[in-house]
C-alpha cells in the first residue's frame, strides 16, 4: 500500500536498500509491483544474493536505473576482512557475473 500511495502522489522512484533488500522473501513481488506502478527502481545490494532467476527478472523487467552494488574490496582477503563473512567475495563476484551475462546495467 505504501508503494501505491507514493505512486498516487506522483513519486517516480523507489529505492530498495537496507541492510540487504534481497533477503526479503517477497522481494520479487514488491519489485514487480513497483515496476507495474511505473516507478523507477534503484536497488542497492551487495550482490551476494543475486541468482540466475533474479538476473533474468532484471533483464525482463528492467530497473530503468543501474543496480548499485557495494564492493568492499577487489581481492578476497580485503573484501572478507571488511565483511567478516567467509565466501562473501565469491558470492558477490558470482552476482556480478550473472548481471554481466544478462547485460543488466549496474
Amino acid at each position: 500500500s505504501l508503494l501505491k500511495e507514493a505512486a498516487d502522489l506522483g513519486y517516480l522512484t523507489v529505492w530498495f536498500t537496507g541492510g540487504e533488500p534481497l533477503l526479503r522473501n517477497d522481494f520479487t513481488e514488491i519489485y514487480l509491483y513497483a515496476r507495474r506502478l511505473g516507478m523507477h527502481v534503484i536497488l542497492f545490494t551487495n550482490g551476494t544474493l543475486i541468482t540466475p532467476a533474479l538476473a533474468e527478472l532484471f533483464l525482463r523487467v528492467p530497473h530503468l536505473k543501474p543496480i548499485e552494488i557495494s564492493i568492499y574490496g577487489m581481492k578476497k582477503a580485503s573484501y572478507e576482512a571488511v565483511t567478516r563473512n567467509p565466501g562473501s567475495f565469491s558470492a558477490a563476484m558470482r552476482g556480478v557475473e550473472l548481471l554481466l551475462e544478462k547485460n543488466v546495467p549496474f
